[in-house]
């Protein structure tokens, strides 16, 4: 109930032509139709994304951390090349599935 609301009152405050209660509506059947195909098929469905993202939020997540303990670059746009450098290759390798067989 607390992710209805809070996404219809962010598209509400982005878009506010469209009411609240209609963005409500919206994102209870959304949330019905991912509910009733199960929970295989919403991984099944999630894990590319999942590996897609994953490995360049923990690296801008490291860079963060790190920022906080050294001092500044002020070459801030190589650290993001060297990011995307770095968790790129990591998007190319396949995702692991459970229907694969290894021999």
């Amino acid at each position: 109930m607390g992710l209805v609301t809070a996404v219809s009152e962010f598209f509400n405050d982005i878009f506010p032509r469209i009411s609240y209660v209609t963005y409500a509506v919206i994102c209870t059947l959304i949330g019905f139709l991912l509910a009733n195909q199960g929970l295989s098929a919403v991984i099944d469905k999630s894990v590319p994304v999942l590996m897609v993202l994953y490995p360049v939020v923990m690296t801008i997540l490291i860079i963060m951390l790190i920022e906080t303990f050294v001092t500044p670059c002020r070459c801030r746009p190589s650290v993001w090349r060297w990011d995307w450098s770095w968790s790129s290759p990591s998007c190319r390798w396949p995702a692991p599935t459970s229907r694969s067989t290894c021999r």
